[in-house]
């Protein structure tokens, strides 16, 4: 219920209730059953008018209908009467826009590991696009010439250049709104996290209530990834664009 989800929202509550359960169990972020929390794609995606995953220039980023995604965002929190964690990336893109039209949000980063990243997004091409010459996920404003160069210079730049943009537009919203985290952190220390969370919910004038457990600890986990080739060419073109040393733009 994605097109009316304040009607989805009802519904759940009727057939499932409000428990709270996970299994913290994903495949390229999604997850299997019906009650575990969900990216909500197809939403976003009609929301904020995106036909593709291309990030928007600031003029089409300005087009979006803001004062609808506040009504929408406010008649699902009233359906909750409760905040909502919401995890999107095409959110990322808009964080000032979001806040100046909801000035609560609060946002939370969670940092990885570059090359990390860059072999997850190498292992979802070859499992999902069968190919690791096929774009997969988002794609950032340099998508049209970096879509021409190798695949290892693409998923590099992919990450580089994504990760540039969200800390652009962390750091244009007030810093108390706002909550960093390594992974590593979060597996390490899960309480903590959710500590850090509840404070920033606090100062918002929201007091928070934890539901269910908090796991003790999760285990840190690494993508495997078997072409050891791939490997390095990867960390060298992630060090040639996070040191400012690449010039492979045509």
């Amino acid at each position: 219920f994605w097109r009316p989800p304040v009607h989805g929202i009802r519904l759940s509550r009727k057939l499932l209730g409000s428990g709270v359960s996970s299994s913290f169990s994903s495949e390229f972020g999604r997850t299997r059953r019906l009650d575990e929390p969900h990216e909500f794609g197809y939403f976003w995606s009609e929301l904020l008018n995106y036909q593709l995953p291309l990030e928007k220039s600031e003029a089409e980023g300005e087009a979006i209908d803001w004062g609808r995604v506040k009504q929408v965002v406010a008649n699902m929190t009233d359906a909750f009467q409760s905040p909502i964690v919401f995890k999107s990336f095409f959110l990322g893109w808009h964080i000032e826009q979001i806040q100046g039209v909801l000035p609560k949000s609060c946002f939370l980063r969670v940092r990885r590991s570059p090359l990390d990243t860059a072999l997850s997004l190498m292992h979802m091409r070859r499992q999902m696009l069968g190919s690791v010459d096929e774009w997969a996920s988002l794609r950032p404003k340099q998508y049209a010439w970096l879509r021409h160069r190798p695949y290892w210079e693409q998923v590099a730049g992919q990450v580089y250049f994504l990760d540039q943009s969200l800390a652009r537009e962390i750091d244009r919203v007030q810093s108390r709104n706002v909550v960093e985290f390594d992974y590593e952190t979060i597996c390490q220390d899960p309480s903590g996290a959710v500590d850090a969370v509840a404070a920033i919910l606090l100062e918002n004038g929201w007091t928070p209530e934890v539901l269910g457990s908090i796991p003790r600890r999760f285990e840190a986990k690494r993508p495997v990834y078997e072409n050891s080739s791939d490997v390095r060419l990867l960390e060298n073109a992630l060090a040639d664009f996070y040191s400012g040393r690449y010039d492979g733009r045509e």
